[in-house]
């Protein structure tokens, strides 16, 4: 009987231990959660600072890359919603010298890492590629400054009308009514039947209108400031080129629809 109740206590008292260790365990890291947390990630910092450093190039280049892109297809949305069909267009045309200028800066760049054998290369590596950054963020913000805010007509609907027809133009930044603007053919004042900020609608008018470039023209405090010239043709039956004819009949199908 003895040595049965020996054997039977032995096993409880095995489980209480390892109980009580856990438990004691659990409550000394509960106790220091935060500085374990610390510690694991002051470790962590170690091994990605190691990385970067190891991979300090190919890190640089990329988020140089990613950057790079993430302002272009910044500016692109922008174009976008600003140019609509025509943005791609547009924005090459707009930024084709500003996309050499880094192109050649990217190249010269490239040229002289390859000649020099210095120490100091990884800080000139960083330094090229944030250069690179800045002049692309401060060209294209300059570039859009130009167009940004100023009235611009991106087209005109029909781009051929006769007398008493109305013509439609479209753009940005005519600004809304009350406001005071005013639409020239040639200099010469054109009657205006609606305005809005990103359409006006003129009459063509026998005495007024003619064949000529269409501008708009916003006054404010300041002065004034004038749209692009968008061409129109004054269509006249008795005087009208075949390609005149062609063209005013096929826009009347098209403006119709």
């Amino acid at each position: 009987m003895i040595m049965y109740r020996k054997r039977h206590s032995q096993v409880p008292v095995k489980v209480e231990n390892t109980v009580d260790f856990l438990i004691k365990t659990g409550l000394v890291i509960e106790k220091n959660w935060t500085k374990i947390v610390s510690f694991l990630n002051q470790l962590n910092r170690c091994f990605l600072f190691a990385f970067i450093v190891g991979h300090f190039k190919r890190i640089i280049f990329l988020l140089t890359a990613v950057f790079f892109l993430i302002f272009q297809i910044k500016e692109l949305i922008f174009y976008k919603n600003f140019f609509e069909s025509t943005y791609i267009k547009e924005y090459f045309n707009r930024n084709l010298f500003f996309l050499e200028i880094i192109s050649v800066l990217i190249l010269i760049f490239v040229l002289i890492l390859k000649k020099i054998r210095i120490k100091e290369k990884n800080l000139i590596i960083l330094v090229a590629c944030i250069l690179i950054l800045v002049i692309q963020k401060n060209s294209l913000k300059h570039i859009r400054e130009k167009f940004e805010y100023k009235p611009i007509i991106l087209r005109i609907l029909p781009d051929i009308a006769s007398n008493w027809m109305e013509v439609k133009i479209i753009g940005r930044n005519f600004q809304n009514l009350p406001f005071e603007g005013k639409v020239y053919i040639n200099e010469k004042e054109q009657r205006v039947i609606k305005w809005s900020d990103k359409e006006i609608i003129i009459e063509i008018d026998p005495i007024l209108s003619q064949t000529g470039n269409i501008v708009v023209r916003n006054r404010y405090d300041w002065g004034e400031d004038s749209s692009n010239p968008v061409k129109f043709t004054l269509y006249d039956r008795g005087k009208a080129t075949p390609e005149e004819e062609k063209r005013f009949w096929d826009s009347l199908i098209k403006y119709d629809k």
